[in-house]
């Protein structure tokens, strides 16, 4: 899927969290591309443990959905 389309595609679902991880998986994306900026102006992160928190809320979101999946 396009990143383009996620936020579309997770406000249709109408999860919660699961537009909070969409955004937090798009600001990674991005992140991956220009990396970190202390003044923020080019990137949403500051540091590196913040890339670290959102990395980690991520993957826990996708562990749970999966896990709750297979249920």
């Amino acid at each position: 899927m396009p990143t383009s389309k996620m936020r579309e595609v997770a406000a249709i679902v109408g999860d919660r969290e699961l537009r909070l991880m969409v955004e937090l998986a798009l600001n990674l994306h991005e992140f991956q591309y220009n990396g970190l900026y202390r003044d923020a102006e080019v990137s949403r992160y500051a540091s590196e443990e913040m890339v670290k928190r959102d990395i980690e809320d991520v993957v826990a979101y996708v562990k749970r959905a999966a896990s709750s999946r297979q249920s």
